[in-house]
């Protein structure tokens, strides 16, 4: 197994996605609310290089209910064109909440695309880490960065937020949900 040494994000290089705010109050605010919305983090030449490495791979349907038999899912990205992906992975802003909230060793454990199509079947509410059995409250034990390469809207299914829900206990009941929650391509939400 091909291991690759990343090496930790020098806080310097941030400044054009902070918005003028500072690392330390950014990782303040996503730790009280869970995510984080940054703008314009993909030029349009990378946006294109992206959908051009997934378009060969978008053409199978779901496989099950919860993921969308309408849906396209591409998973292993890394192996299917790691010149593309990799830049992903490594990018210096997605990598700093890792390891400020997972530690310096953190370990990617999946990179895929999801591609939904129209009347796909909406998922219930749920955490993206239900295979993590320590109860609620608890640390972070992964962090989820979704890159809008396209425009994502109400119609075409974006992700709804619940600001907070991360410190939720097991008897949280859901409310406050940030209804909406659309990004333009070239976002990343951590």
């Amino acid at each position: 197994m091909t291991q690759h040494a990343i090496k930790p994000v020098d806080h310097s290089v941030l400044s054009a996605w902070l918005q003028g705010r500072t690392f330390a109050d950014l990782k303040s605010q996503y730790d009280r609310e869970g995510y984080l919305v940054f703008e314009k983090v993909m030029d349009a030449a990378e946006i294109e290089r992206v959908r051009d490495a997934l378009q060969p791979y978008l053409n199978k349907p779901g496989r099950n209910n919860f993921e969308g038999y309408k849906s396209h899912r591409v998973y292993s990205l890394l192996a299917k064109s790691p010149e593309v992906f990799s830049d992903m992975v490594s990018h210096p802003l997605a990598l700093a909440f890792a390891e400020a909230d997972l530690g310096d060793s953190c370990l990617l454990t999946s990179l895929l695309a999801i591609n939904l199509q129209p009347g796909e079947t909406v998922q219930p509410w749920h955490h993206d880490d239900f295979d993590i059995f320590v109860p609620r409250p608890r640390p972070a034990y992964g962090l989820s960065s979704f890159w809008a390469i396209d425009e994502t809207t109400a119609e075409n299914g974006a992700t709804e937020i619940i600001p907070g829900s991360h410190l939720w206990g097991a008897e949280d009941q859901p409310g406050g949900l940030l209804s909406n929650f659309e990004t333009v391509s070239q976002d990343v939400t951590v």
